[in-house]
């Protein structure tokens, strides 16, 4: 089983379609804030005979005990760029209405520093991500990357990435090309049009995650790229890239997807989870 632990503004979205392209019905978008062992064996039992091939959600986590009900379990997750990352959610909250903070205020706000690295301490809520990050959580967060997860993606290098996790999964069926979701065009031309002054106040509030996004991409991300070939790997980025512009996700799929969530999945985890 897959389990995708989906940090906020990664390319999640574009990450959970494409797990439902693959498996429809078998793949669960998990929307509670925390998941345990009780849930999974709820899910695996409405999944039925077929069963569930994947989950994805933000309250998911390497350390909830998931790997006593299934033991071949593969955890997974993508990183981004801290700075872009906090911008995206940031403009993402303004939009949706979730507040109207100014980002010098936004970035006071203990609760959204180094928002990465407190998701991997097994952080799942504003408070319990309200306190200051040190040099011992990001050695922590470190542990986890290196031990926990059998995959670690960059959304800087998407292609490359959705490359490496298939590798990286042994299924070389599985289908990685995609319809980008949840992108805004601007959202990298937001990032580099900030002032040196807001530029400095959100890299102060991401200084641990920063370290952490360097460590995982040259430490571990750099590791999958030399396994698998980096001439290689770039040949088949660009190759991806160029098919990924006509592709469409299958509509049946989807549909079969949406059946399990709405009749099978959410119903069972709200009633017997």
């Amino acid at each position: 089983m897959i389990c995708f632990c989906h940090m906020i503004k990664t390319a999640g979205t574009t990450l959970h379609y494409i797990f439902r392209n693959n498996y429809g019905f078998g793949y669960a978008e998990i929307n509670k804030p925390s998941f345990n062992q009780r849930d999974l064996r709820v899910l695996k039992f409405a999944g039925g005979g077929g069963g569930v091939k994947a989950i994805g959600g933000h309250g998911l986590r390497p350390d909830d005990g998931l790997r006593a009900v299934a033991n071949d379990i593969f955890f997974l997750t993508f990183i981004r760029n801290p700075v872009a990352r906090f911008i995206s959610h940031y403009n993402h909250g303004l939009k949706a209405g979730s507040h109207d903070d100014s980002l010098e205020k936004r970035c006071s706000i203990v609760g959204e520093h180094d928002y990465q690295t407190k998701f991997l301490l097994g952080c799942k809520s504003l408070e319990e991500r309200s306190f200051a990050a040190g040099a011992a959580e990001l050695e922590r967060a470190k542990k986890i990357l290196q031990t926990e997860f059998q995959f670690v993606g960059v959304v800087e290098r998407f292609n490359e990435s959705l490359l490496l996790m298939r590798h990286a999964l042994g299924l070389p069926n599985f289908e990685i090309r995609y319809q980008p979701k949840n992108v805004k065009p601007d959202s990298a031309a937001k990032t580099l049009s900030l002032s040196e002054k807001d530029d400095a106040a959100v890299r102060q509030a991401n200084q641990i995650d920063i370290q952490l996004y360097h460590f995982a991409e040259q430490e571990i991300f750099n590791r999958h790229r030399a396994q698998y070939g980096t001439s290689r790997l770039l040949n088949e980025a660009e190759s991806l890239d160029k098919a990924c512009q006509t592709y469409r996700f299958s509509t049946l799929n989807n549909i079969a997807f949406r059946v399990g969530k709405y009749l099978f999945y959410r119903p069972f985890l709200k009633f017997f989870g």
